[in-house]
């Protein structure tokens, strides 16, 4: 798990059918900030997310997911371990608010002044429920740190032990296994199923290129696949999640991984529409249980125009799968793209493209890769600290990425270069167009 690098995390089988699970927490920081003349206190956790609750402390705290059967779990806290220290907080706003507009919020702020509670209320609670991959989840509220009012004392649970139901859990659908017991804190309570099933892989396309379709379909299954096709004159956004759904939920079919034949305008992609304005996205697409962000299927497009490129697109595929680069230096290469979006150019990122993607990078450097870094930002930036509000905690970027040593100039060409040059593996991870990527710009 990747939140490993800051939570030891222990596990502790009782005899009455239970599991206590102690949470160490291994690196934290202390932000002192004055305001109005007075000393304030923003803990954080290194890649943990920020409470903005408006006029309330600004505090990190974890959020994992427990893997679960029908029953509704409960969660005894057993013991924590905890540092006291003295000063007020910040309210939850960005750091680079100003007095002014920190006053604004005061109000708010002083009606917590009087209060005889912790905030926040609970060090361990449940927070909701979902279905991902035929299984149901649970998300946890985990809070290492709580802010007494009435002392304006900060209290830190260095250890926090609670205590969960030992279940045996079944998986529904033996092919997410994987990603499961890397995404909850209750692996071991996974079942390891012995049926092997295998991978549905279903092609949506329109009648001009079905032959086209059923000819990839068939060396698909020469791979091992169980294919479907399904052809249809004119997709909708509503018909193609239908189909979808439908083969997902079907007993006798294990889908796997999706294939949209046809650019937008054959196969039209979901028009999402949010506080950020506009977008269109095939990601949609792959929810189909529960009210989360978990991918049930993988999904690609060949985003062909015309029985030309269609036929070209899938020639390339086909004759990539048949015969693999043998060179072993070839699956050692990895490149990855990425914006510095700073809009206030207050050395902060705005948001998490680029943290995201260097912890990508040290975790693939880790494991032996070479990676080629491909990073942007405007030439009036100057990238020095990861976001620090509600993406992440304002850790400062490594020292090899800081200006001048590291450019942050990537660009159109660099990128064709690595494509050309090959790169098994190529992430990008910022803003985009319905035309291509935005900064580093990479269109068609």
């Amino acid at each position: 798990m990747f939140f490993s690098q800051a939570i030891k995390v222990t596990y502790f089988i009782q005899k009455n059918d239970s599991v206590d699970i102690q949470l160490e927490f291994k690196s934290w920081v202390l932000d002192s900030i004055y305001r109005n003349g007075k000393l304030c206190i923003v803990p954080r956790f290194p890649h943990f997310s920020t409470i903005l609750d408006s006029g309330r402390p600004s505090l990190s705290s974890f959020h994992p997911w427990l893997i679960w059967d029908e029953a509704f779990p409960q969660i005894r806290l057993i013991s924590v371990t905890d540092t006291f220290f003295y000063g007020g907080f910040l309210p939850a706003e960005k750091k680079y608010l100003t007095d002014y507009e920190v006053a604004s919020i005061v109000s708010i702020k002083d009606t917590f002044k009087s209060s005889d509670s912790l905030y926040p209320s609970d060090i361990v609670k449940i927070e909701r429920r979902t279905r991902a991959f035929g299984q149901n989840l649970v998300q946890l509220g985990i809070y290492p740190f709580q802010y007494d009012f009435v002392n304006q004392k900060w209290i830190f649970h260095q250890k926090i032990v609670f205590r969960i139901a030992n279940r045996s859990i079944k998986l529904k659908q033996e092919l997410p296994s994987v990603l499961l017991r890397n995404i909850v804190l209750n692996p071991f309570m996974i079942n390891k199923s012995s049926h092997t099933q295998i991978e549905g892989y279903l092609i949506l396309t329109r009648p001009t290129f079905k032959f086209l379709a059923d000819s990839f379909a068939m060396w698909k299954t020469l791979l091992g696949y169980d294919v479907r096709v399904v052809s249809c004159p004119g997709w909708t956004a509503g018909s193609v999640k239908d189909s979808i759904l439908a083969y997902y939920f079907k007993k006798d079919f294990s889908l796997s991984c999706v294939l949209l034949l046809g650019d937008v305008e054959v196969i039209p992609a979901v028009y999402v529409q949010d506080n950020q304005g506009y977008y269109y996205s095939d990601f949609p697409y792959t929810l189909l249980e529960g009210d989360d962000y978990f991918p049930e299927v993988f999904i690609g497009r060949m985003p062909a125009s015309t029985v030309a490129e269609a036929r070209s697109m899938i020639r390339k595929v086909m004759r990539y799968e048949q015969n693999p680069p043998l060179q072993s230096s070839y699956y050692q290469k990895i490149t990855l793209v990425s914006h510095f979006q700073d809009d206030n150019n207050d050395t902060y990122e705005d948001r998490r493209f680029s943290q995201t993607i260097e912890e990508i990078a040290s975790y693939l450097e880790f494991l032996g890769k070479g990676i080629n870094r491909i990073y942007y930002a405007d030439a009036t930036d100057d990238p020095r600290y990861w976001n620090n509000d509600y993406f992440s905690a304002g850790e400062p970027v490594p020292s090899h990425l800081r200006k001048p040593f590291f450019p942050w100039n990537g660009n159109y060409y660099q990128i064709r270069t690595a494509i050309n040059q090959g790169t098994s593996l190529l992430l990008y991870r910022g803003h985009g167009t319905i035309n291509g990527w935005s900064k580093p710009s990479f269109v068609r």
